[in-house]
């Protein structure tokens, strides 16, 4: 027996192995002439559950996960995502259905809690017009809903700059200072089988130890963030749902360089608090008639950016 996993619009391929059987076979192979030969294709779309992802040894975010998917490489500036052919700003990044892409680089925006993914759906060909907006392929961050039941986990990591190799550069050092991170996710019935809840939050800080381009000073450099996710699910007939979602990071930065600087007073703190919010409705009208209508909206500040220091001295950069 073989057992597969079929998803609707992913064409499966079953590769049957022969072996040495301890009785005498034989195997008659018919050559039918003009037979149409069947090509394999790669499948329209690539669901990866959040538990499998757990198991292997990447990154927990959904670009990572991306990755895993055929027609996707992380080929283009600063490593960003490339899918089918097209440019790294050509792609669709979306969460809960939610557009997510920041607006200059068209790269996505770090809404995500991961423990709070359900499952990362990858399409580089063979993509429903009800997507658009794009010119390589959709990747579709799906979070968990609340269910008739309560249930929660928590996790908490540590990190450590002390872990990380240093580079052939003299003057490099690192910070030994374990950090910790911790994500709680809670879901649940308001009402059941009518409403629910589902809510996430995370706390994320890095220290890491750097050093300055030819002069090798060495300076801290701290980042942190605080995620939020609120997400309420309203059925209020077998035919109707109703979604609402919301999303908050507030994001901060200290001793920020741009670029390869050489001074520490070229050094700045910045913050960059960004939130998404977003409805959806969905309805059956009748046998051949289906609504959808969805509304969401993206706030996006930064400031900080630049150095403090307003001197002729300290205020004009060393580059090389």
């Amino acid at each position: 027996e073989h057992g597969v996993s079929l998803v609707a619009g992913v064409s499966i391929t079953l590769d049957v192995r022969l072996e040495v059987a301890p009785i005498p076979q034989s195997v008659e192979v018919t050559l039918v002439l003009g037979a149409e030969r069947q090509q394999s294709t790669p499948p329209a779309e690539v669901r990866l559950a959040s538990d499998t992802l757990d198991r292997i040894p990447i990154g927990r975010t959904p670009t990572e996960a991306a990755l895993m998917a055929p027609g996707v490489a992380g080929n283009g500036p600063n490593g960003a995502l490339t899918m089918a052919g097209a440019f790294s700003y050509g792609n669709l990044f979306l969460i809960d259905g939610l557009v997510a892409n920041e607006s200059t680089r068209g790269q996505m925006r770090p809404f995500f809690i991961p423990d709070a993914v359900q499952e990362t759906r990858v399409s580089t060909g063979a993509v429903s017009v009800e997507y658009g907006r794009f010119q390589g392929g959709v990747v579709n961050t799906i979070t968990r809903s609340g269910g008739n039941a309560i249930s929660g986990s928590v996790r908490i990591g540590i990190t450590n700059d002390h872990w990380r190799a240093l580079t052939p550069y003299r003057g490099d050092a690192t910070l030994n200072h374990r950090v910790p991170t911790w994500e709680v996710v809670l879901g649940g019935p308001l009402v059941k089988q009518k409403l629910h809840y589902f809510g996430a939050a995370m706390g994320a800080r890095n220290e890491q130890s750097r050093t300055l381009s030819y002069t090798r000073l060495n300076y801290v450099y701290r980042n942190g963030e605080r995620k939020y996710q609120a997400k309420a699910t309203w059925t209020p007939s077998k035919s109707q749902t109703v979604k609402a979602s919301y999303f908050r990071v507030d994001s901060w930065r200290t001793n920020v360089s741009s670029g390869s600087v050489m001074d520490l007073a070229s050094l700045y703190d910045n913050q960059s608090p960004e939130s998404l919010t977003g409805v959806a409705y969905n309805a059956v009208l009748g046998q051949r008639v289906l609504l959808e209508t969805r509304y969401s909206r993206r706030r996006l500040i930064y400031s900080g950016s630049g150095s403090d220091d307003t001197s002729l001295l300290g205020g004009t950069p060393i580059w090389d």
